[in-house]
């Protein structure tokens, strides 16, 4: 997604115009663990020689957020999860998914 900025962007060698990119993962068959959970993963330094620093900005162009759905029904999801776990239910009909109130 980042290198597809490229002429789009910037061109030639401008990297300083590329864009943060995010990415949305909607899982929605998670292992027990991972249910009713939304997770961030994002790039940060970490100094494992010498002592040079980059500005977050030069460095932190891609953040990735994980939403894990949980069972239908099984209570422990509320919100957005909640709202997802419906809008893409396999069980419920379009009539239902349009009436769902929280």
């Amino acid at each position: 997604m980042i290198s597809a900025q490229y002429g789009q962007e910037f061109t030639k060698s401008e990297y300083g115009k590329i864009k943060k990119v995010y990415s949305i993962w909607v899982c929605v068959n998670p292992s027990e663990e991972y249910k009713n959970t939304i997770t961030q993963y994002s790039i940060r330094e970490r100094q494992l020689a010498g002592h040079a620093s980059a500005d977050v900005r030069d460095y932190d162009l891609l953040s990735v957020v994980m939403i894990c759905l949980g069972t239908e029904g099984d209570g422990n999801s509320d919100g957005l999860l909640r709202f997802l776990e419906v809008l893409l239910s396999e069980q419920r009909s379009a009539e239902e998914k349009g009436d769902f109130r929280e």
